[in-house]
């Protein structure tokens, strides 16, 4: 009998005490690189060295607890290098049981608002750098920031997790369950045993106090209860005291009562045997998530350019991956490794801190103070330049034609949207056509960039689903543009798009499925936001203050704001169509330059009925804009599903966030249409029987400079298919290279739509391919290389053979799959 408070604990249970602290050196660490500690300075990493330390020294100060750490892997990686001596110690104490090493990520991210891949890598990269530094393992998922998605079991499984904790203390907690454990159950059908959202988690907030208000929960309602308390260790003169000092009372009160230090993976061993937890589905709906909670980050704020930088670069970084079996495949130009400091270098930028708390300070590798948004959005082009230098995808224009090779891994057939940029500027009154190897001529819009240094050539075409193929560019002459005059409008068999003069409404109308969809780019407020803390000061008090909204109900004291709001035809061709409304927002009576100005642009393919729909914002003074992009429908009983990473969900909330895209049908299913978003990801539903609207929110507070804004429209009558076709054929970069032949390959062929391609990748003379089943039915597919095949086996995402069946016929690769599942294949090629 173990004995608590002085009587017997419920039904023999055994009290057990975490004590975790929570730092991370690619988010915060930024904000303290510099510092002296034990009579050394460190012009890097000083805040890590500092926490790891302290947290070294409780474990001697109070034997009564293990010194738990859940810190980035990318930490270890940095003390590796500045502070060996750190390391050192803390492998020491790991083996000495007096510590331990908690999380197994590798940049703790926000994970539900990052791509597929981008999951995956954070989970085996972290627990492949811990194994390397520390010399041991992490079998226990813990973040201290939310992360969760209902396809979150099955990626801890199959990245080594054998179990996981839901108990993060910011960014809302995951459906509160006041139980000891559960069986948390995925999507797929796997589990894994889990910690709940519960009420003996303790924040580092409550400091300085005893646990006496937890007694009554800890003696009777829990079983084998695990008392958790966080811990944060901040540098000397900032938060939460510096050090464990602040947590002695609870600390003492916890050995007092005869609690059981532990890892969180020794707490399963320990107190799992003769539990029988209830096996739970959590929905997405359920996850209470919000990044917003911090006024200088999350959703919205400085126009979300964070996270749509990350979208940008994560495509780009997937191409790079794709393409090394074209370029490099047995790594002897050390193509592999540069792309390994790629995914490096995006995981480390997809830190909790720099997504949503995108105002704090940040120091960049030469000693500039700038923030964390500012910082990250340098790094994410950063790595854009490495990727491109990987592509080799510098196209000059040609005096009269050049040859491109085009790849695609999207993983479908189809008509494919097709942008190729060529650096230069297109001669006037010229463009540029391309032809494929049988000589057909796809036709082509070429556009100049603003800033006259690069051109686009944009066309759709039948691109082989995982390979390439080449065109010749031809610079021809342009003939004269035809415009229809009267209304501002633009349409193909399917589709019409119609502007409302004098307003921001886009009335666009599916003759096929009769949908209606009324699009307002810019909807909300504006406002002048205090400008002392920016570059320069507000030029007088009457400037420091107005408001007004995209409409122009409302206007400023001693300026114009020129809401009126003007739209065109751009273009009318055989490919596709685009119009563009505008409005000057500020414009001073002194000069005839617009002080702020945005416009969208809503481009129909006339192959694919796509619509994409661009806006651009200039604040050339800092201006306070809380806008959303609405779009209006009219499906009666309309149903919502969002996805996230390796799944979707018919969601029953209204303000919601969807990690790419929303679809929208009515209530039978039989028509609808679906919105792709390009890390605007927060949304507000208004729900009515005979529609409803969208509303993406664009920005929120404070905007200064350029900041763009991308959807992509379809109208469809499928299901999570044809979005999930959608997805692929806008987040998957088609690059183009220079090339010296028309010539067309293709790496492989894929049988059965229902399965996507996650990505495939060189490793080690291997071919590793993720598939997915995406769909609530077993499936079967099939997948016939296009080169010899010497063996070829299922592994897990570490890399490790698994217990699943493959079977083989040649080069052609057979596997089963359950609803939702994700697999791996690793195949040798015969190089013979």
């Amino acid at each position: 009998m173990h004995y608590l408070f002085g009587g017997a604990m419920k039904n023999d249970n055994r009290l057990y005490y975490f004590l975790c602290n929570h730092w991370t050196e690619g988010g915060i660490g930024y904000a303290f690189p510099v510092g002296w500690y034990a009579g050394k300075k460190y012009e890097k990493g000083f805040s890590s060295v500092y926490t790891v330390e302290k947290m070294l020294d409780a474990a001697d100060e109070y034997p009564t607890v293990k010194a738990s750490m859940e810190l980035d892997a990318y930490t270890y990686e940095v003390l590796s290098r500045i502070a060996p001596e750190t390391v050192a110690r803390l492998k020491e104490y790991i083996a000495a049981g007096k510590a331990s090493v908690e999380g197994g990520t590798y940049g703790q991210p926000l994970g539900q608002d990052y791509g597929w891949e981008f999951n995956i890598r954070q989970l085996t990269l972290g627990r492949k750098t811990i194994q390397k530094y520390l010399d041991t393992d992490v079998r226990a998922f813990l973040v201290e920031e939310q992360w969760f998605h209902p396809q979150m079991p099955q990626l801890l499984l199959k990245s080594g997790f054998q179990y996981a904790s839901l108990q993060n203390q910011n960014s809302g907690q995951v459906m509160p369950m006041n139980c000891s454990m559960i069986l948390w159950k995925g999507l797929d059908g796997s589990s894994l045993p889990t910690i709940p959202a519960n009420d003996i988690m303790v924040s580092c907030v409550r400091q300085y106090a005893d646990y006496s208000e937890y007694e009554n929960r800890l003696t009777n309602q829990y079983e084998n209860p695990l008392l958790f308390q966080w811990v944060e260790i901040w540098v000397p003169g900032m938060d939460w005291g510096a050090g464990v000092l602040p947590f002695e009372k609870a600390i003492a009160q916890a050995a007092k009562w005869g609690a059981q230090p532990v890892s969180l993976g020794e707490y399963f061993e320990k107190a799992l045997p003769g539990m029988h937890p209830e096996e739970v589905f959590i929905p997405l709906d359920e996850s209470n998530y919000a990044n917003d909670w911090y006024q200088g980050g999350g959703w919205g704020f400085d126009g979300d350019r964070v996270m749509t930088c990350n979208r940008r670069t994560e495509k780009h970084v997937m191409a790079a991956e794709n393409l090394q079996w074209f370029l490099d495949p047995q790594n002897q130009n050390g193509y592999g490794d540069r792309l390994l400091q790629c995914w490096k270098d995006i995981l480390i930028l997809q830190n909790h801190d720099s997504s949503c708390a995108r105002a704090y300070r940040a120091f960049d590798e030469n000693g500039i103070q700038t923030t964390a948004g500012s910082l990250v959005v340098k790094k994410y082009a950063d790595i854009d330049c490495q990727c491109g230098e990987l592509l080799g995808g510098r196209i000059g224009m040609p005096e009269e034609s050049t040859w491109v090779r085009v790849y695609n891994f999207s993983g479908y057939k189809g008509q494919k949207p097709i942008e190729i940029r060529l650096e230069g500027t297109c001669p006037d009154g010229m463009r540029l056509e391309a032809v494929d190897p049988d000589g057909f001529k796809p036709d082509c819009v070429t556009c100049q960039s603003p800033d006259q240094t690069f051109c686009t050539v944009s066309f759709t075409d039948e691109l082989p689903p995982f390979g390439y193929k080449d065109y010749r560019l031809n610079l021809i002459f342009q003939k004269p543009a035809t415009i229809q005059s009267g209304s501002v409008s633009i349409c193909s068999e399917r589709i019409s798009i119609e502007w409302m003069p004098g307003s921001w409404e886009v009335i666009i109308k599916d003759k096929v499925g009769g949908v209606t969809v009324s699009c307002l780019p810019f909807s909300g407020s504006i406002g002048k936001e205090n400008e002392h803390d920016m570059l320069y000061p507000a030029l007088s008090p009457a400037h420091q203050i107005f408001t007004f909204a995209f409409d122009g109900n409302r206007h400023c004291p001693d300026q114009r704001s020129q809401m009126r709001i003007t739209g065109e035809v751009l273009f009318q061709t055989a490919y596709e169509s685009r119009m563009r409304l505008s409005c000057r927002l500020v414009k001073l009576y002194t000069t005839e330059t617009p002080a702020a100005f945005c416009e969208a642009d809503l481009t129909l393919n006339h192959r694919t009925d796509d619509i994409r729909i661009q806006l651009h914002l200039f604040a050339g003074a800092a201006l306070n804009v809380n806008a959303d992009c609405v779009f209006r429908h009219n499906l009666k009983e309309a149903c919502y599903f969002r996805d996230y990473p390796f799944g979707e969900e018919q969601t029953k909330l209204d303000d919601i966030y969807a990690n790419s895209y929303l679809r929208t049908t009515d209530g039978e299913g039989r028509s609808g249409f679906t919105i792709l978003n390009f890390g605007t990801q927060r949304i507000t539903l208004k729900r009515d029987s005979e529609g409803g609207s969208i509303s993406h929110c664009i920005a929120r507070k404070k905007l200064f400079q350029d900041y763009e804004w991308n959807f992509v429209l379809r109208f469809f009558t499928g299901g999570p298919l044809e979005s999930l076709k959608l997805f692929k054929d806008y987040n998957t970069t088609i690059c183009g290279r220079p090339a010296d032949d028309i010539h067309y390959a293709s790496l492989y062929e894929k049988e059965n739509n229902a399965v996507a391609v996650s990505t495939h990748f060189m490793q080690d003379g291997f071919l590793y391919i993720r598939l997915i089943n995406y769909s609530q039915e077993f499936q079967k597919a099939a997948l016939t290389m296009n080169f010899s095949v010497k063996s070829a086996a299922a592994v897990d995402f570490m890399e490790c053979p698994v217990n699943e069946p493959i079977e083989t016929d040649g080069n052609r690769i057979l596997m089963d799959f359950r609803p939702w599942e994700i697999r791996t294949v690793r195949i040798e090629p015969d190089r013979r």
